[in-house]
């Protein structure tokens, strides 16, 4: 048991630098000299407006699309990556805006002509990390246009 202990910690030191207490390996794992790698995941937006089965643009000329700032770290986070898709499904053909949207804003406004009355349509957001995106948060919604007399 001793040598299979000891064997695993020169393996070990050899890749990276570990804490290795009764036989239980803790602790960050370091690559190389100074660097530090987390696996901490970059967490997912958490959407604030709109997040109802219906929007109703009655009589609105813009439309703002609101997220929490406060979901992970917001040091590393780089930027957002914003999208409206056309219907439930989200496919590259279905995309009507794409932007890339600075790391310091939680909102977004749209006009609303480019939403027709009746229809379904999914935002969708999620943020980016120096190394890695967080998954995509998605809200679909249904367009109300009354007509105004």
């Amino acid at each position: 048991m001793r040598r299979i202990f000891l064997v695993l910690a020169v393996l070990l030191a050899g890749f990276s630098v570990v804490r290795i207490e009764a036989g239980l390996v803790s602790g960050g794992v370091e690559f190389g000299i100074g660097g530090r790698h987390s696996m901490e995941t970059a967490p997912e937006p958490r959407l604030i407006w709109p997040v109802s089965e219906t929007l109703d643009l009655t009589g609105k000329d813009t439309v703002e699309f609101k997220w929490s700032p406060f979901e992970g770290k917001v040091f590393k986070r780089r930027f957002y990556e914003f999208r409206i898709y056309k219907g439930r499904e989200q496919l590259a053909k279905n995309i009507i805006l794409k932007k890339k949207i600075a790391a310091n804003v939680s909102s977004i406004v749209l006009k609303t002509d480019m939403f027709e009355d009746a229809e379904v349509y999914t935002w969708a957001l999620r943020q980016a990390y120096y190394d890695q995106k967080s998954d995509w948060a998605y809200s679909a919604f249904i367009v109300i246009k009354k007509k105004v007399l």
